[in-house]
């Protein structure tokens, strides 16, 4: 018989090694990924407090229990049909309104470009927010009328390292686009233990920061674009609002939210909040319609 004290001293144990507050999860989902570590460890399904002794002495173990309860797979333009949207309408759709006449009627040039502001949140490795600046440099082309930024956090610092060094094995490009793998990276090595770096002029692009996006405010206000896939599925209603508050408050009026596939945003407090743009990559934009 599971004992409900050992597993409430699992999760607060979690909490301390990995970071990861499963509180705010669902439970089945929760016991369905510390299960796959207990049975990688040799232990019967539910005997937490033995897992409770492999986890405090053995300490690759938080690693892995940390990749267990993530489980983010993540390649440069995974998904293509969603990259293709944002590629042909949603950021084109955003660069028109960034260049729109100022009130003297000039157009925005280099000295006063305004900023396209992207949060990449749960960016783990990185391949998201670089897919988002390679697609940036490549829409601005050499008139520089807007100026890229995109911020991108995770609350992993291993990952975030690997994010920073912006070198990548050939999996990690397995979905990307051959022009771009061509353009924006330098190949490093040969055969099958190849790395590839990417270009200087596209990391410059993404500035990455430790962030927990229950507990902290948003990194930035005034964005125009968040990425936040696959992240809501695992959560409990009340940690999916407060995170949607978070989204909807750093939003501009008319900014989009890309979440992913087998995900929708509607919980009873935001129905009203946001509108689907496109259903089948579950992109969403704030507020009423706005074309």
């Amino acid at each position: 018989m599971e004992s409900k004290t050992s597993f409430e001293k699992l999760l607060a144990l979690t909490l301390d090694k990995t970071g990861l507050d499963c509180r705010k999860y669902n439970e089945p989902y929760i016991k369905r990924r510390l299960n796959s570590r207990l049975l990688s460890n040799g232990l019967a399904p539910a005997d937490y407090e033995g897992y409770i002794k492999i986890l405090g002495t053995v300490r690759a173990e938080a690693r892995e229990l940390y990749n267990a309860l993530t489980v983010n797979v993540t390649q440069f333009f995974r998904d293509a049909k969603m990259w293709e949207i944002l590629r042909t309408d949603v950021l084109p759709k955003i660069i028109a309104k960034l260049q729109r006449p100022a009130a003297n009627g000039k157009r925005p040039g280099p000295a006063g470009a305004p900023a396209l502001n992207i949060w990449s949140c749960g960016c783990s490795s990185g391949e998201e927010p670089y897919s988002l600046a390679i697609l940036l440099r490549e829409l601005a082309g050499a008139r520089q009328s807007f100026v890229p930024v995109v911020i991108a956090t995770d609350i992993d610092d291993l990952s975030l390292e690997k994010a920073a060094s912006g070198i990548y094995g050939a999996a990690s490009l397995a979905t990307a686009p051959a022009e771009y793998v061509a353009r924006y990276f330098k190949r490093i090595g040969d055969g099958p233990e190849a790395k590839f770096e990417l270009e200087p002029s596209v990391k410059s692009l993404v500035r990455f920061r430790k962030h927990n996006f229950f507990d902290e405010p948003a990194p930035a206000s005034g964005l125009d674009l968040i990425l936040c896939r696959n992240v809501f599925i695992y959560f409990k209603t009340e940690s999916k609002d407060k995170l949607l508050q978070t989204f909807h408050a750093a939003l501009k009026d008319d900014g989009f939210l890309v979440m992913g596939k087998s995900e929708v945003l509607f919980t009873a407090n935001f129905k009203d909040k946001f509108f689907l743009y496109n259903s089948d990559e579950r992109i969403y934009g704030k507020g009423e319609c706005h074309g």
